[in-house]
């Protein structure tokens, strides 16, 4: 029951993040997180979100 809520949870936050364009590593939700997908995401991030609200 604990492992669905917690599924269910980050799913649900996965979502969310990826429509306000926020990669979903960036706010510790669990999958492929790297040093080098980190890096990737925070660029990403910072050219598809952050500059066009400039």
């Amino acid at each position: 029951k604990d492992m669905d809520f917690i599924e269910a949870k980050n799913a649900a936050a996965r979502e969310i993040a990826l429509a306000f364009g926020v990669p979903p590593m960036l706010l510790g939700i669990p999958g492929d997180n790297t040093y080098a997908n980190l890096r990737e995401a925070n660029r990403a991030f910072w050219r598809g979100t952050v500059l066009p609200l400039a």
